[in-house]
């Protein structure tokens, strides 16, 4: 298991802040798809109090993997536990140039459905080497994002010009317009977990 894996999906998720918004501690359901590296997953981020536990369940044609990240405000670190295997990796390996996670603009569309029961607005994020299409909800903030989620990606293009919420559905394209990923939620649990779901253990 490297780091690549982990990459486009950690520097994709974006969150920001909103005073109007509910404080989200509970459980997100995802589906995700790397186009370039035939990888699909469904994965499961639970949240509470300012840790967070990512459960990926993975498909390519190198076959199945399962792995867990483990997250907290403020940490250096993320932990990978596969395997009963744990792998510390400082947030600074997340570091990327990769046109997937850089993005400079985001422009309002316009546009809104509902995805997983929840309205959404469409925005389309411009980068050097891409775009990205995002569909963000504005009723949730995350209560406590990791550190590994405000130094790039999507979450920092959302920030930089002043969009506020949780993206539910994004397409990330090169600059000729083929697919590179997306990832959608497909469920949301506003049920509080127990702290002993998310601590590393």
């Amino acid at each position: 298991m490297t780091t690549n894996k982990l990459l486009i999906f950690i520097a994709i998720i974006s969150i920001q802040t909103n005073l109007f918004a509910q404080k989200f501690e509970g459980t997100f359901t995802l589906a995700t798809k790397n186009i370039d590296a035939g990888e699909t997953a469904t994965i499961q981020w639970i949240a509470s109090e300012g840790y967070h536990r990512m459960d990926f369940q993975s498909s390519s044609e190198q076959g199945n993997t399962s792995y867990s990240l483990y997250m907290t405000q403020g940490g250096s670190n993320v932990t990978l536990v596969a395997a009963n295997n744990k792998i510390e990796i400082p947030v600074t390996q997340f570091n990327t140039t990769s046109p997937v996670t850089h993005f400079f603009s985001a422009q309002s569309t316009g546009q809104t459905k509902k995805i997983a029961g929840y309205n959404c607005s469409e925005y389309k994020l411009i980068g050097a080497n891409g775009y990205a299409i995002c569909w963000v909800n504005n009723e949730f903030i995350l209560s406590q994002p990791p550190v590994v989620f405000l130094s790039q990606g999507v979450f920092k293009a959302l920030a930089d010009n002043n969009v506020q919420g949780i993206p539910f559905q994004l397409e990330v394209y090169d600059s000729k317009g083929k697919m590179l990923y997306s990832q959608q939620i497909t469920g949301v649990n506003t049920q509080k977990p127990n702290l002993s779901l998310v601590k590393l253990p």
